[in-house]
């Protein structure tokens, strides 16, 4: 930060006096120190957006890991209750199956 304004004061107070090289040469590197923050905020703001959306995703895939047990566990006991279900109707025990 201390360059940028540094320079900024040698292009702004002493133009009249520093050969034109050196006012170009400085024109050039302020150019490029902005060029170079920018893209760098740009990377970083993608990087953010990135991880943003990983932890989404996350999120979303341990949301799917419960749904898919809850449905495991759901098919296990809705076997179970078929299981029972079809031992009563094999021995014609009716009345037990309305129990």
């Amino acid at each position: 930060m201390v360059v940028l304004f540094s320079q900024i004061y040698l292009i702004v107070f002493y133009n009249d006096r520093l050969p034109n090289f050196i006012i170009y040469i400085n024109i050039i590197a302020l150019v490029a120190y902005f060029v170079i923050s920018i893209y760098s905020m740009i990377k970083t703001m993608s990087l953010q957006k990135t991880q943003e959306d990983l932890e989404q995703e996350k999120q979303y895939n341990k949301t799917l890991q419960i749904l898919h047990d809850n449905i495991r566990a759901f098919k296990h006991d809705f076997a179970n209750i078929i299981s029972g279900i079809g031992g009563y109707v094999e021995t014609n025990d009716m009345e037990g199956l309305k129990k």
